[in-house]
C-alpha cells in the first residue's frame, strides 16, 4: 500500500508524470506481544494488542464471558490508529480476585474479523515485595553509613589509628605512653596560645634592670653639667655689671 509515481519522457520535452495511490483491502490481522501476564492482587496490569486492516476495523475488548469492556471505573481502554495499523490497550487498576481470567481483543471490518486472547493469572504478593524491600533496606543502610562518615570528616572527629604505635604485645596502649602523649598535647596547646598572644599584640616588651641604671646615671651627670653652667653664667654677668 502507498503512492506510486509513473513518469513518461522522450527527446521532446516536457516529460509527463502521474501519481497513483494503491490501496489493498484485506481483513484484519493481529498479534499480541504477551499472551500470559502475571500480577499480584491490588496492583495494576496493562494488556496490549496490535492490529492491521483496510478498511479500518472496529476494535474492542471483552472478557472470557463475552461481555464488552468499556472505559469506566477500574478499566481503561485506548485505541490509537495510524493509517491501516491500530494499537489496542486495556489497563486494569487495583486488580481483584475476580479479574484473573482471559481477555479477548477483537478487530472487525467488511472483509472479516479476528481476535486474540491474553490470560491474566495471579502471582503471590510476597514474591514481588520481599526482594525489593531487602535491597532497599541494604541501600538505605549503606547510604546512612556514608552520611555518618561525611559528618565525622566535617566535624574533625575522624581518628586515624596507626598499627603498632604505642601498643603493647597484647594490643593495649601502655599507661606511661598515654601520659607522655597527654603532656605533649598540653605543652603544644600552651605553645600555640603563646604564639597566638604574640600575634595579637604585635610586639614584645622585655625589661632589663641594667638599662634602667644606665638611664639613671646619665640623668645625674646631665644635672651636674647644668649646675656648673648656671654658676659660670652668673659669674659672667657679675663681671660685666662691675665693668
Amino acid at each position: 500500500m502507498g503512492a506510486y509515481l509513473c513518469i513518461a519522457s522522450n527527446d521532446v520535452p516536457p516529460s509527463v508524470s502521474k501519481r497513483i495511490l494503491l490501496q489493498v483491502q484485506f481483513q484484519p490481522v493481529l498479534w499480541i506481544p504477551n499472551q500470559l501476564v502475571g500480577v499480584a492482587r491490588g496492583m495494576d496490569v496493562t494488556l496490549e494488542c496490535h492490529t492491521e486492516s483496510f478498511p479500518k476495523s472496529i476494535n474492542y475488548w471483552t472478557d472470557e464471558r463475552g461481555q464488552m469492556i468499556l472505559s469506566s471505573g477500574r478499566f481503561d481502554t485506548i485505541v490509537a490508529e495510524n493509517g491501516y495499523k491500530a494499537y489496542m490497550r486495556l489497563k486494569i487498576k487495583n486488580i481483584e480476585p475476580e479479574d484473573f481470567m482471559a481477555y479477548v481483543c477483537y478487530a472487525k471490518n467488511s472483509f472479516g474479523e479476528t481476535n486474540g486472547s491474553v490470560k491474566v493469572y495471579e502471582i503471590p504478593k510476597q514474591l514481588l515485595v520481599n526482594v525489593p524491600e531487602t535491597r532497599k533496606a541494604g541501600g538505605d543502610r549503606r547510604g546512612h553509613e556514608e552520611e555518618e562518615e561525611e559528618e565525622k570528616e566535617e566535624e574533625g572527629e575522624v581518628e586515624v589509628e596507626v598499627e603498632g604505635e604505642g601498643r603493647t604485645p597484647g594490643g593495649r596502649s601502655s599507661e606511661p605512653q598515654r601520659e607522655s602523649q597527654t603532656k605533649k598535647k598540653k605543652s603544644g596547646i600552651h605553645g600555640t596560645e603563646e604564639k597566638a598572644g604574640q600575634k595579637r599584640t604585635g610586639f614584645r616588651f622585655d625589661f632589663d634592670p641594667t638599662s634602667f641604671h644606665k638611664v639613671q646615671s646619665s640623668s645625674t651627670s646631665l644635672h651636674q653639667h647644668w649646675a656648673v653652667l648656671t654658676v659660670v653664667c652668673v659669674w659672667f654677668l657679675q663681671v660685666v655689671a662691675g665693668v
